[in-house]
């Protein structure tokens, strides 16, 4: 009588019958002496809902007692174990459910629980998918999402929204205190904190979240995570409720700790919660300024989440200090949680793999017991193979042997004949991103940022053709095998691999890796040339293939219907996806490809003889790729400019959706006040702002000097979002208030 576990019964018997034939009936009540499986539900908290137990109370009756969240993790194991199931990857197809005869189970009590006991979540991933994998999301919908009742929420803009909370009487109690002045973010969202030691802010706080948690009774978990970036209150009673100023964090240095005023006022809001609803467990993060573990413990129903991205943890150096943060919190924390930033597609082309260390990384949940919940920053897509499944079998249980689950997920992939050649195909990859190479690209230098830097796109200047030439004989030789020797099911994620494969290296050749520098750059006229010739030749080639396998890629359906997977939510997982689909799609033809960055190098070399020859040749041939093509047709005509000034501290916002920004160079100017401008020289437009129409400009923490000298500015040229969309993001050093180049 329990939808969750009856809808996890139907995926039970249905992959029962697709592995042996056999149909289970399912009854209310037993009758006769045929064998019987029985369930037994029980309530129980967050942290122990995970736990099952097996009994055999009789010969014929076999007793599975847990919650409606754990029961399912013992039909999981029995399709694992005794019918060789595997959920390869989410949608049709994606799903090996075995051969067996029968399922004999031996009758002797048994008891089970996952490693990482309060989630196991990783971002925009299909749910059916998800439980079939062993995996465990606490944030049920969107609703909860955009209140922040989840462990890994920035959610004190969200609790304490500045459009009330900016304005008087509200102001001078709740808003941070900086240079002296109660400050109204310019961001609602971010680069602020409340006032950690106002009584009126933590009296808000519990009267916002209580009367959320009457509305919602089913939440189990509510983040008091602060605002992404900094803007921590300097008010004398925060100043010494932190211990002081000027501390910095010892795991990121760059930062200033305010850890002690930081998880002091979220363990008062805990306390205060904790007493009317009992329940609830909170989570907060260990993010930036507040990395440190304060000089003090936790509530026990306070969660601290620690930010990384494992693959970090391939410098010696930095794993070290993530061992040492990890180290500090387990002596700090009843629970913890790791937040990871585990991006592949749609940041990084080709498959980001580093699977044997996201193993080991969540095996040291064996040094400290109080890890227990993950979430990854990512996005699923199939193309990456078995990197997400084996992130969701160490999360459930760390004791497993890495080769072993390797082998097991390639082997009901494509088949056992295949099962060494895919291997063979994920390890170049694999290789590629834990290898020397790498390394040595400027994209590397942000291993000891809070996370690699997935905006930079110079990783593409490591991969050589030998890299490439492996992987395409890899898979090349899994197709084949497949064919000779794989079922159905595993011909056909064979050929969706090679779909994925073939948009790799599209999406590879169209770096423009080939005609510019190390640093991404087009420098010269003659690399210029190059780069415009090559549009309408291999590059130009690439491009269309790009779009055809983005559009056939786009076109899977992978919300599988809920007798497939037990999926409690399949028209929310078919939503869900379409998302994906259009963020797939748009990033696909994104301007971190550097062959867009080449741009750049046609505006400044534009006058050269050599370059306008290219451009005229790019033009006027059919095979040029879009949206390349158009804009070289356009690049000479005189095209009338508006006259726009915005003298300083004017807030009006232009409109300059008719800005051709194609041949002008354009600068920078960082005002501490203002925060930037942009100026185009030849014109001597000036923009600033936000929400101007066709050109959206925006900053990212733009007072504060990244340690590689980088400030993450952009600047972006859209067209209602359209795939033909030329969109420009650019890191501009500034250091100080001054021009800089953009």
């Amino acid at each position: 009588g329990n939808r969750r576990v009856d809808r996890d019964i139907d995926f039970f018997t249905n992959a029962v019958f697709r592995a042996t034939g056999a149909q289970l009936p399912v009854v209310d009540k037993p009758t006769g002496g045929a064998n019987v499986v029985n369930f037994t539900l029980h309530k129980a908290s967050v942290a122990k809902e995970d736990n099952w137990a097996v009994t055999f109370p009789s010969a014929n009756r076999m007793e599975i007692h847990g919650t409606e969240m754990s029961c399912r993790w013992e039909m999981n194991r029995i399709l694992e174990e005794h019918c060789g199931y595997v959920a390869c990857c989410p949608g049709p197809h994606g799903t090996h459910y075995g051969n067996a005869r029968d399922i004999l189970l031996e009758r002797v009590r048994y008891t089970g629980s996952a490693s990482f006991c309060l989630e196991r979540y990783q971002w925009r991933e299909d749910a059916g998918w998800e439980r079939a994998c062993g995996g465990k999301r606490l944030e049920l919908d969107s609703e909860q999402s955009a209140f922040g009742a989840g462990f890994h929420h920035h959610a004190l803009w969200k609790i304490l929204p500045v459009e009330k909370y900016g304005k008087d009487p509200w102001r001078e109690k709740v808003m941070p205190m900086i240079d002296g002045k109660r400050q109204v973010p310019k961001h609602s969202n971010m680069c602020w904190q409340p006032c950690f030691s106002s009584s009126v802010v933590d009296d808000e706080i519990v009267k916002n979240v209580s009367a959320w948690i009457e509305k919602h009774p089913d939440t189990r978990v509510v983040s008091l995570g602060q605002s992404d970036g900094e803007g921590y209150c300097r008010c004398p009673d925060c100043v010494k409720l932190n211990g002081g100023t000027g501390k910095k964090s010892v795991f990121l240095p760059r930062f200033e700790n305010w850890s002690n005023a930081y998880y002091a006022f979220v363990n008062r809001i805990a306390r205060r919660l904790h007493e009317k609803f009992p329940h609830l467990v909170f989570g907060c993060n260990s993010y930036v300024g507040t990395t440190d573990p304060p000089d003090f413990r936790l509530e026990p129903y306070v969660l601290a989440h620690v930010t990384e991205d494992i693959y970090q943890s391939r410098d010696p150096e930095r794993d070290a200090k993530k061992d040492a943060l990890l180290r500090a919190w387990n002596e700090k924390s009843s629970m913890l949680g790791v937040y990871d930033y585990a991006y592949g597609m749609i940041r990084y082309a080709p498959p980001r793999l580093y699977t044997a260390l996201a193993a080991k990384s969540f095996q040291r949940k064996r040094r400290y017991p109080a890890l227990n919940q993950f979430f990854a920053e990512s996005s699923s897509f199939d193309g990456e193979g078995p990197k997400r499944w084996i992130s969701y079998r160490f999360l459930f249980d760390v004791n497993r042997d890495y080769e072993t689950e390797m082998n097991r997920w390639c082997r009901a992939c494509c088949g056992a004949e295949a099962a060494p050649h895919l291997r063979e195909y994920y390890r170049a990859w694999e290789d590629f991103w834990m290898g020397e190479a790498v390394a040595k690209t400027p994209w590397y230098r942000t291993v000891n940022d809070e996370y690699c830097d997935f905006w930079n796109p110079n990783w593409v200047f490591a991969l050589d053709e030998g890299t490439m030439a492996r992987a395409r004989a890899a898979l090349e030789k899994t197709l084949a095998a497949a064919a000779r020797s794989g079922d159905s099911e595993q011909r056909v994620r064979a050929e969706r691999l090679r779909l994925y494969h073939e948009y790799y290296e599209a999406r590879i050749c169209c770096s423009g890796r080939e005609t510019a520098t190390t640093g991404g750059r087009i420098t010269t006229p003659e690399q210029t040339v190059a780069f415009v010739d090559s549009l309408s030749g291999e590059m130009g080639r690439a491009y269309r293939t790009l779009r055809e396998r983005t559009d056939a890629i786009c076109a899977l359906r992978y919300a599988e219907p809920p007798e497939e997977t037990g999926s409690d939510t399949p028209a929310r997982a078919a939503s869900r996806w379409q998302g994906m689909v259009e963020s797939f799609r748009v990033a696909s033809y994104d301007n971190y490809f550097l062959s867009l960055r080449g741009m750049g190098g046609v505006c400044t070399f534009r006058d050269d003889p050599s370059v306008r020859a290219a451009v005229g040749r790019a033009a006027s041939a059919p095979t040029t790729a879009e949206p390349f093509r158009s804009l070289f047709a356009k690049m000479y005509e005189d095209v009338p400019r508006p006259d726009v000034v915005v003298a300083s501290g004017d807030t009006r916002e232009q409109d300059l959706a008719k800005w051709a920004a194609v041949g002008h160079n354009a600068a920078v100017v960082a005002n501490g006040e203002r925060g930037f401008a942009m100026q185009a020289k030849k014109t001597g437009w000036t923009a600033s702002g936000k929400g101007i129409e066709g050109v959206a400009i925006s900053t990212y923490n733009h007072n504060t000097a990244r340690p590689h000298g980088k400030c993450a500015l952009t600047v972006r040229h859209m067209n209602s979002g359209s795939p033909e969309s030329v969109h420009v993001y650019t890191y501009v050093d500034i250091p100080t208030p001054g021009e800089y180049e953009l």
